[in-house]
């Protein structure tokens, strides 16, 4: 059932169980980003760490595009065991730039 005060201010039937409620917008965010840079680490070192972890990442991307390639017969016998030697070998150096030599990703 509308009542008379339902249709002068809405044109839209709303069943009387439910509640409209009218919530106010948030505030734009604020960015900064032309002002200010963004400092991604604090000294050299903390770079280096950095730089040393997203080797190491990518080599583990790298060896997941080898091993679909593989599974697709995309890459040779032959190709797919000189590369992921390749990929072997600098992932165990890249693993002990990041691990240190006391640990190891095992």
């Amino acid at each position: 059932m509308i009542s008379q005060q339902d249709t002068r201010h809405s044109t839209q039937y709303v069943h009387p169980q439910f509640v409209r409620i009218r919530l106010p917008l948030p505030p734009p965010l604020q960015t900064n980003m032309e002002d200010e840079p963004v400092e991604l680490f604090e000294s050299s070192r903390e770079r280096q760490k950095y730089d040393d972890q997203a080797s190491l990442y990518a080599i583990i991307v790298a060896t997941e595009h080898l091993e679909r390639a593989f599974a697709r017969d995309a890459v040779s016998d032959a190709e797919y065991t000189t590369q992921c030697n390749k990929l072997i070998s600098q992932f165990r150096l890249s693993e002990k730039a990041v691990c240190g030599k006391d640990m190891t990703t095992e």
